[in-house]
């Protein structure tokens, strides 16, 4: 277990939520710090976890020794909170549909900055999202780990295929992970 960049990749049921919420508590767990949940789209998953209303209630939540969620209303949220991991360091964040700030009409610069020196900043990220189809080739840049999970559609399956030489076959009929 080290820090650095983690994504987890499949279409919606399979388990990437799951394992990415485990992988984080794994990675702080074992190598200490805080921890931030970045729920992109308010899921059910995450409706234990204190919200923060916004980035300053985050930094107050973390701070406290709790677990906060954050839902950013926009980018410059999204941004703000991002910039506030990386000063932080130290710290394990799970981005829940990571695609929405990453993708070929908007990158996040604080994102794409945090994926290329998590290790530098003491920083597990765990990113999750349905859509690999629509991720800009930066998301692969910065020597993730990947796990893949069943997903479904012809970008997202051909997208597989021609990132991790896996055959669209094989991905659409993987088990759901539990």
């Amino acid at each position: 277990m080290n820090h650095g960049t983690s994504w987890y990749i499949g279409c919606p049921l399979s388990g990437k939520t799951t394992l990415g919420l485990q992988k984080l508590e794994e990675s702080a767990r074992i190598l200490g710090g805080k921890k931030l949940i970045i729920d992109c789209r308010r899921v059910s998953t995450f409706e234990t976890y204190p919200h923060a209303p916004d980035v300053y209630s985050v930094a107050t939540e973390i701070r406290l020794g709790k677990i906060p969620c954050f839902t950013p209303e926009n980018e410059k949220d999204f941004e703000a909170v991002i910039a506030l991991v990386a000063r932080a360091g130290w710290s394990h964040v799970l981005i829940d549909e990571a695609n929405l700030f990453l993708s070929p009409n908007y990158v996040s610069p604080n994102l794409k900055g945090l994926m290329r020196d998590a290790r530098h900043h003491h920083v597990s990220l765990h990113l999750t999202t349905q859509y690999i189809g629509d991720l800009p080739p930066v998301a692969f840049s910065f020597d993730p780990t990947v796990y893949v999970f069943r997903c479904r559609g012809s970008r997202n399956l051909d997208r597989v295929q021609k990132e991790f030489d896996l055959s669209p076959a094989v991905v659409e009929n993987l088990p759901q992970f539990s």
